[in-house]
């Protein structure tokens, strides 16, 4: 199986030398997450610390090949405008990619700018959120950056709140963010 990291590296390679994106295979990713998975089959049905080390590094490899691949390409596509040639995988990463630096433009634009409007709206927008967190322990009532007054919750609770304030419950370890399942 050692030819799935190789495989990587000429590709990537490849991708380095080539002004132009190259053609990869449509199940590129795939096979090398379906090696990875492979990989940590091993690492954890087997209790030789070296096979676990081996496989660390073997993991590492393919993080690092699969990071500058990813990035050669996703630039090349957007330098030259030609996304339309990246992998269906890879144009979603692409306009992500794309709609962050766009976003992140027009915030400094309008910093730079004196627009401390439209600074204020991102604040805003960014308060106003709301996830669903599950409380992995007792935690007493808080008042959130809403000026609201949350809790207490009991572990196991559920609740609705802003974001900004389940971000410190997550960092602080006392409650995990709930993601509903999408619908089709």
């Amino acid at each position: 199986m050692e030819g799935a990291i190789e495989s990587l590296r000429r590709q990537l390679e490849g991708e380095e030398q080539s002004e132009k994106i190259l053609q990869l295979s449509s199940d590129t990713y795939s096979k090398v997450a379906t090696y990875t998975q492979s990989l940590k089959r091993v690492a954890s049905s087997n209790n030789s610390e070296l096979t676990n080390r081996l496989v660390h590094r073997q993991l590492e490899l393919i993080d690092g090949l699969v990071r500058r691949l990813l990035g050669i390409r996703i630039r090349k596509a957007t330098s030259q405008r030609i996304a339309h040639q990246l992998l269906p995988e890879e144009r979603f990463v692409c306009s992500s990619a794309t709609e962050f630096k766009r976003i992140s433009d027009e915030f400094i634009n309008a910093v730079v700018n004196g627009q401390p409007s439209f600074v204020a709206n991102a604040v805003q927008r960014e308060l106003g959120k709301i996830v669903t967190v599950r409380f992995l322990r007792p935690v007493e009532e808080v008042i959130g950056f809403d000026l609201r007054r949350y809790g207490p919750f009991k572990s196991e609770d559920l609740a609705v709140i802003p974001s900004a304030n389940a971000d410190i419950f997550v960092a602080n370890g006392e409650a995990t963010i709930v993601h509903p399942r999408k619908t089709t």
